[in-house]
């Protein structure tokens, strides 16, 4: 099996001499579903964002494949095949649909095909909900709007941070039958950042429980992730 991402020693933090993570160790392999779970707190994002250079880290190499990511920005990083769909589902208000799929493609020489994505995400499909603005959009169209850009811009590697979030239980089901369909047709390698854990034990094939800025356990056991989690 390919390892595409191994992490070392990383401790990261958005101030000076106050790292978050401390000392994490992680590998990721190809077509593995990886979700990081725990309670608020604990690290989980700034893990996401430290992987792909939006917060810094102070110790400690990121490699993905066998190209470190040291000083690689996040624009950088799409050519490799790496993406991240940030908490939130961020969109602009006042653009349409269709204007943000096409500021996807338009900022980025390495985009992916929109056409193959329409088969999988409904939003797409919807002639109407395509030229809606974004600021019309129902909570479930936002992120299916947001995991779009995110799919067209790279589709080996794709960081979902907090992607439930927000969002009711309906439009959760939703997403995350869009995701499944993602890896069966790409062939996604997938790094979950999830509060929801019921979602995240549906979906994931191994686990990693952060604690206070540190990985305390990784394996496929559903039952020890419910004991800390409930601890």
């Amino acid at each position: 099996m390919e390892r595409l991402l191994t992490i070392n020693d990383l401790s990261a933090g958005y101030q000076k001499g106050a790292d978050i993570i401390h000392q994490v160790d992680l590998t990721l392999d190809k077509g593995e579903t990886l979700a990081v779970v725990g309670k608020n707190g604990c690290g989980k994002s700034t893990l996401a964002k430290a992987i792909v250079g939006l917060t810094p880290f102070r110790t400690g190499s990121i490699v993905f494949r066998e190209q470190s990511l040291t000083n690689v920005s996040i624009g950088q990083m799409k050519p490799l095949g790496i993406a991240i769909m940030q908490q939130g589902a961020p969109i602009f208000p006042g653009l349409s649909v269709k204007d943000h799929l096409l500021l996807a493609v338009h900022h980025n020489k390495h985009s992916e095909s929109l056409a193959e994505l329409k088969d999988i995400i409904p939003l797409l499909t919807d002639t109407k909900s395509m030229n809606k603005k974004a600021d019309r959009l129902s909570g479930g169209e936002r992120h299916q709007l947001s995991l779009a850009m995110t799919l067209a811009t790279a589709r080996t590697l794709v960081i979902l941070d907090e992607p439930s979030a927000g969002l009711g239980p309906s439009h959760i089901a939703d997403l995350y039958d869009i995701l499944r369909k993602t890896q069966e047709a790409f062939g996604t390698t997938f790094l979950l950042i999830e509060q929801n854990i019921k979602q995240a034990k549906d979906f994931a094939s191994q686990f990693v429980f952060m604690e206070e800025g540190k990985i305390v356990y990784r394996g496929n056991d559903k039952n020890i992730i419910e004991e800390l989690i409930l601890k």
